[in-house]
């Protein structure tokens, strides 16, 4: 577990763990620590245990688009197999920075995936979530939103 701290010294979050998420293109997986609402911190499970305290600058995020609890449809989907995704919100990965959405598939052949993967949701680098895919035919985004959160 890690305690985290703002630039002041404050404590930021609880040392509880939340989610363990899995990334999307690499063989990495996550423990995913609450910061603030839709906001998240990653850390590697590969870290060594000893890194217990981490300073903590509040991250900008490049698509403030990113909401939690929005629905986000794949580019793949079709009415016949709809996959829609619940975006939890953004993650920022402690050993490097790097930017992630946090999303879980909606779909029944998506949560079996992730059951057998024993891992809560994914994480997809902010970048990669954005951009365009030019693939048998189709030129778009990778991912549309669908639905927003209530406010």
């Amino acid at each position: 577990m890690i305690t985290l701290f703002d630039q002041d010294g404050k404590s930021l979050a609880r040392t509880c763990y939340l989610l363990l998420a899995k990334h999307t293109e690499e063989e990495r997986q996550f423990v995913v620590y609450p910061y603030r609402k839709g906001d998240f911190l990653l850390r590697d499970v590969r870290l060594p245990q000893d890194h217990r305290m981490v300073t903590v600058i509040p991250p900008r995020y490049k698509h403030p688009e990113i909401y939690a609890n929005t629905v986000w449809e794949h580019f793949k989907s079709t009415p016949e197999n709809p996959m829609t995704y619940l975006v939890h919100g953004r993650g920022i990965d402690l050993s490097d920075a790097t930017r992630y959405v946090l999303y879980s598939p909606q779909y029944q052949r998506g949560r079996e995936l992730m059951l057998e993967q024993q891992v809560d949701c994914l994480a997809r680098p902010e970048e990669m979530f954005f951009s365009g895919v030019s693939r048998d035919g189709y030129n778009g985004p990778r991912f549309r939103k669908k639905w927003l959160p209530f406010l």
